[in-house]
């Protein structure tokens, strides 16, 4: 398993060969609705045998680090592909947004890294962290 990082100029041809599956089957649309790729997005997938098996994104804006999807198949995938955005990201000094579908969160997780729920809707948490220095 190798797991790489798409930011910045990446190449597009490479990363739609991986992850395309994830944007065009329907079997994940309906999983991943908002699923979306802008310019200023990071992305960490997961590959085994030329293939993707799983994904985590986020983005980064001025004042602020937006977490959006981590996706896989397999549980141990996902707890990876969340142990290596944060180190991604352990250097950065902002807070964190992470918005979570309430039947698929493990809520107990967010909160041992420092979230605190600021609101809930009937399908949604809406999770913030404020700046801190290390993830490690």
């Amino acid at each position: 398993m190798i797991y790489k990082v798409f930011k910045n100029n990446y190449n597009r041809k490479e990363f739609y060969s991986l992850v395309g599956k994830y944007f065009a089957e329907k079997k994940y649309k309906s999983k991943l609705k908002y699923l979306s790729n802008e310019d200023n997005y990071i992305w960490i997938i997961a590959i085994e045998n030329n293939e993707a098996v799983g994904f985590t994104v986020f983005e980064e804006k001025k004042n602020l680090i937006i977490f959006d999807y981590t996706y896989s198949e397999i549980a141990a995938i996902e707890k990876e592909l969340l142990k290596r955005r944060f180190y991604l990201i352990k250097d950065i000094n902002k807070a964190i947004k992470v918005d979570l579908l309430k039947k698929d969160c493990d809520i107990k997780y967010w909160l041992e890294k420092g979230f605190i729920i600021t609101r809930e809707s009937k399908n949604y948490i809406f999770l913030r962290r404020e700046a801190r220095k290390s993830d490690r």
